[in-house]
């Protein structure tokens, strides 16, 4: 079912399907979201959770129990209940049910809200452990920005510039024994070859605010990425498909390293929560 926010700026429509972002329009009806195209990529903005990237073998390790799981886990795919609406944001809920229980042992609450406010939708995570346990997890953003034109008309600001440590990936999983620099004093121009070995995921765990504007040479439109307190931050597009959009990506987790050993307590970038205890992730997205 899909969810309208509105005001005299924007018009946001999300999916209880997953709690995704599936479009925002201005008032002249130029489109910002990737329209899941599915010749190139099916998904619009995707919700990370609980973890965030490939497990190695798709599968990991938590008090000598085996538990299989997808990339970027199960929240995507799962129906979300709207618990509060109005016309400026929504409140969607994702609970524990017998299938996610099979991939992920634990009593949750992953709560989502979307807040329209001028050009900008703001987007907060509440995560909740209603286990008796400690849980681990992840968890990560995912939009998909149309472009209007050629990718290399394109290009990304990076905060006020600086160097910031590439991890690639090897077969999906993140290599930090082959890390180098990537280096964004200038804006990053963009061309379907820097996307040849799969996403680029910078660590941006340095910052308390990371900001990523994508703009363009042949127009004013602009979408500028804030993301509070993220670890990593992923930027993706389809390669060689030639996919009209591009992925910024915060995320506060990361796929399990080539040389994890399954054990998700000690897989890098996870987040640990007490029984009864909750964490806050924020964003949001300026549409300008």
């Amino acid at each position: 079912m899909l969810v309208k926010l509105e005001n005299e700026e924007l018009t946001v429509l999300l999916n209880t399907k997953g709690a995704e972002l599936t479009s925002v329009k201005d008032n002249k009806e130029h489109e910002y979201i990737w329209q899941a195209d599915s010749k190139f990529w099916g998904r619009h903005a995707p919700v990370l959770f609980p973890i965030v990237g490939r497990l190695k073998d798709d599968f990991y390790l938590l008090h000598g129990n085996k538990y299989s799981m997808g990339q970027h886990g199960f929240a995507r795919d799962n129906e979300f209940e709207a618990l509060e609406k109005n016309d400026n944001s929504v409140l969607f809920e994702l609970s524990e049910n017998d299938e996610t229980m099979s991939m992920y042992p634990y009593k949750f609450s992953l709560k989502i809200k979307y807040t329209l406010s001028n050009k900008t939708l703001s987007v907060d995570y509440i995560v909740k452990n209603n286990d008796t346990k400690l849980m681990y997890y992840s968890i990560g953003a995912h939009p998909a920005f149309n472009l209007s034109y050629n990718m290399e008309n394109y290009k990304i600001t990076i905060n006020d510039g600086g160097s910031y440590k590439h991890i690639p990936l090897n077969k999906s999983l993140s290599d930090f024994e082959d890390t180098d620099e990537l280096n964004a004093n200038e804006p990053i121009r963009l061309n379907r070859e820097f996307f040849k070995d799969d996403a680029k995921i910078i660590d941006t765990s340095d910052n308390s605010i990371n900001s990523f504007v994508l703009s363009n040479d042949k127009d004013d439109y602009k979408i500028k990425v804030n993301a509070f307190n993220c670890k990593y931050t992923g930027i993706w597009s389809t390669y060689p498909k030639d996919g009209s959009f591009v992925c910024i990506e915060p995320w506060w987790g990361i796929a399990d390293t080539t040389s994890h050993n399954h054990e998700i307590n000690t897989k890098v970038g996870i987040n640990e929560l007490m029984p009864t205890k909750s964490n806050d992730y924020k964003l949001n997205i300026e549409f300008i």
